[in-house]
């Protein structure tokens, strides 16, 4: 099977394009990592008193398990590809491309790693094409 998968990757969702026998699937995945926005502390009743202040780091710890089982949803998803070209906003194609290296369970490899804007889904299916030189026209 020569399955090809694009991935458009950002902190909110993932669109997950696949190539597959002359045909197109695509799968919208929301990611659940919620936005933290930690308010400041409180200053005490005294002048000059201590200042409570808001650790970050259970926001943190929160945000990178949330974002490891996102991860491993969109592993799981793509399995079955045998090549998979990540594309999106920011960095979480990047930290997405590394997890993917790393593992050892299933054949899918990152092809390719590209910094790309906000798409539609017509430029998202374009763009895995041209990645992967599909020249065929296929259903959408």
């Amino acid at each position: 099977m020569n399955n090809k998968t694009g991935i458009w990757i950002d902190q909110s969702e993932a669109h997950i394009i696949t190539f597959e026998n002359e045909k197109v699937k695509t799968i919208t995945l929301p990611s659940g990592i919620e936005d933290f926005h930690p308010k400041g502390g409180a200053r005490g009743k005294t002048p000059w008193g201590a200042v409570d202040t808001v650790s970050e780091k259970k926001y943190l710890e929160r945000q990178k398990n949330q974002e490891k089982t996102f991860f491993s949803q969109i592993i799981d998803t793509v399995q079955n590809s045998d090549q998979v070209y990540l594309f999106g906003p920011a960095e979480t194609k990047k930290r997405l491309a590394t997890v993917i290296n790393e593992q050892k369970k299933y054949k899918t490899k990152v092809a390719g790693v590209v910094t790309t804007d906000k798409m539609t889904e017509n430029q998202r299916i374009a763009s895995v094409k041209s990645f992967f030189n599909i020249k065929s026209t296929l259903d959408i």
